[in-house]
């Protein structure tokens, strides 16, 4: 049996295969960021597969691509914990960059990027890749991310500067309180996974000029960061992958098109992508 994950900071898709050529069963688990989650939760979590998978020791091989994951000490924290899981199978941790990558491959020169809880780019000459350790992550990167949009959101509710019918909107969706907001942020695991739930306001309320603004604002901070360091950004389709790529696409093709920026696909998750890249390989 074969094992894929690809996991966010929010949630973690997974799917699994065997050779009986069986239809392929995809399902979800909380995200499995090990930047920011201890080695307990992340056990607790990673137990959770086997809600979905009946026989553990079945399971031959898994490919895990996670955020947090581009560096050695985070790949052997989580393979280590996927072994004490799957016994007999063999374990490879990448990071999600490479998730992507492989998600969308042709084989051709690109730039892909992610969007999603995270933000983050690199470059790939259509088998190795590169300038993928660019990220600052949440707290100081991850421009036109989902944390980004949050923070922005949080701190205008709380500062008393959004528009009043937005804010009036947003304390009859969340009754959130500033005890409640510093609780969530500063004493407890994955902040910036809390921070990121905040989107889904931005979406619901897009055709308000506060938050079309706003995403426009941040998609377009986001490609002159991410993919404009890039010298033949103009001649190199871009690959987008991730939920805030999906929800505001049109916005985020605009604002291609006034960088000159020559948009590939755009696709929320890449785990389909990764099934078939590595049913193939």
């Amino acid at each position: 049996m074969l094992l894929i994950a690809d996991s966010g900071s929010t949630k973690t898709d997974w799917v699994f295969t065997n050779a009986s050529g069986d239809a392929p069963v995809f399902f979800k688990t909380k995200g499995l960021n090990p930047n920011v989650l201890d080695n307990e939760t992340l056990s607790l979590i990673l137990n959770d597969i086997l809600l979905f998978i009946d026989d553990s020791t079945a399971v031959k091989e898994i490919f895990f691509y996670g955020a947090g994951c581009s560096s050695d000490a985070n790949k052997l924290r989580l393979s280590t914990l996927l072994s004490q899981l799957f016994t007999y199978a063999q374990i490879t941790v990448f990071g999600d960059i490479d998730g992507a990558v492989n998600a969308v491959k042709d084989h051709k020169p690109c730039i892909v990027a992610i969007l999603g809880t995270g933000a983050n780019s690199c470059f790939t000459d259509g088998e190795n890749v590169f300038a993928n350790d660019f990220s600052l992550g949440y707290i100081l990167g991850d421009e036109g991310s989902g944390t980004y949009f949050g923070k922005r959101l949080l701190r205008d509710y709380f500062y008393k500067i959004l528009p009043l019918e937005l804010e009036n909107s947003f304390k009859a969706t969340y009754g959130l309180t500033r005890d409640e907001l510093i609780e969530k942020v500063y004493r407890t695991p994955a902040p910036n996974e809390f921070i990121a739930s905040y989107l889904p306001f931005f979406n619901q309320h897009i055709q308000h000029p506060y938050c079309n603004y706003f995403i426009d604002f941040g998609l377009t901070e986001f490609l002159k960061i991410y993919v404009l360091r890039f010298r033949d950004y103009q001649q190199l389709e871009v690959h987008f992958v991730g939920s805030v790529a999906q929800h505001f696409e049109s916005i985020l093709r605009e604002a291609c098109a006034k960088l000159e920026i020559k948009v590939g696909k755009i696709i929320a998750s890449p785990i389909e992508g990764l099934l078939e890249y590595h049913i193939k390989h």
